[in-house]
């Protein structure tokens, strides 16, 4: 996931927290079930949306401040299949406003379920029966078979089934 943006679309705190929803939402699906989620602690239901814990406080000295492009990144140590999927994450989803992508979790199921219990944990298995439903088998099938192939992933990439875009076509329902 590039970790870089222009001003007025900031790459904020809050931005950051729904990009790491969307993707391990995304991921989740495509590993199906029984997959192994893409971040070892568990998500979580927070008043604005989803947040992986340990990310928010690494980028809280931030604020609501743009984060400065990551320099010691090495995506090389991301398996190429997630990282393409993270890429089409943020290709996708990075369009949008944080408070834009703070009110479309807001009116799905996995942050709303997670936001009415008292644990407040978002599991992979919820993130994986939501967001199944958002991507085609394509998009699937190109996983599984990135992985088979290995060396070619990281070159051509996963690209989104429409189908699965489509289910956001209308965001503009979402406050910015």
């Amino acid at each position: 996931m590039i970790l870089e943006a222009a001003d007025e679309d900031a790459l904020t705190n809050l931005k950051v927290q729904k990009l790491c929803y969307y993707a391990a939402g995304l991921i989740a699906a495509v590993r199906g079930q029984g997959g192994k989620p893409l971040f070892r602690e568990q998500i979580e239901a927070w008043q604005h949306g989803p947040v992986v814990p340990t990310e928010y406080f690494r980028f809280s000295q931030f604020g609501g401040s743009a984060i400065p492009p990551q320099v010691n990144f090495d995506d090389e140590l991301i398996e190429p299949r997630d990282l393409a999927v993270s890429n089409d994450v943020y290709g996708y989803y990075g369009q949008y406003s944080a408070w834009k992508l703070r009110n479309m979790t807001h009116e799905e199921a996995p942050w709303i379920a997670a936001w009415n219990r008292d644990d407040k944990v978002i599991s992979n298995e919820e993130l994986r029966l939501f967001f199944e439903k958002e991507v085609g088998e394509e998009y699937t099938s190109s996983y599984a078979a990135s992985s088979r192939e290995r060396g070619n992933s990281r070159q051509s990439g996963l690209m989104c089934r429409p189908s699965w875009r489509a289910s956001y076509q209308d965001a503009s329902r979402f406050a910015n």
